[in-house]
């Protein structure tokens, strides 16, 4: 398993971050950018290099952030998206907005858990 640190990477509310992956690949990918600027979080996109316990399918990892100042308040939700090597741009696209929304109903559920309330970003999934 490769764990890759993401604490220091700078996140800016808004933000979009794509690693290993090109954007002309992702035909919503304005769509992506919209709804991190709409929900004040950031996403971080990141291809998985190959591995060999998925021979045809490649794995992104998809990590939803809320910049908070509460600090018991938490601050990141993940998704993951498994895609067939030869899927087509919009399969591929629609499995990482899907994994986007994912990650961020995960963030939510953990700041309902915490909190007791929803978090303002959930309107927009």
């Amino acid at each position: 398993m490769h764990i890759e640190k993401i604490n220091n990477t700078n996140f800016m509310a808004g933000e979009v971050n794509l690693r290993r992956l090109n954007p002309d690949n992702i035909i919503n990918y304005d769509k992506i950018k919209k709804l991190a600027e709409d929900t004040k979080l950031d996403f971080y996109i990141q291809k998985n290099q190959e591995s060999k316990y998925l021979p045809c399918e490649n794995s992104f990892i998809v990590t939803v952030k809320k910049e908070e100042n509460k600090f018991p308040t938490p601050r990141y939700g993940m998704g993951c998206a498994i895609v067939s090597k030869t899927a087509t741009k919009e399969k591929l696209s629609e499995k990482i907005y899907n994994a986007i929304t994912d990650a961020m109903k995960r963030l939510n559920n953990k700041i309902l858990n915490k909190t007791g309330k929803e978090a303002d970003f959930i309107k927009f999934i």
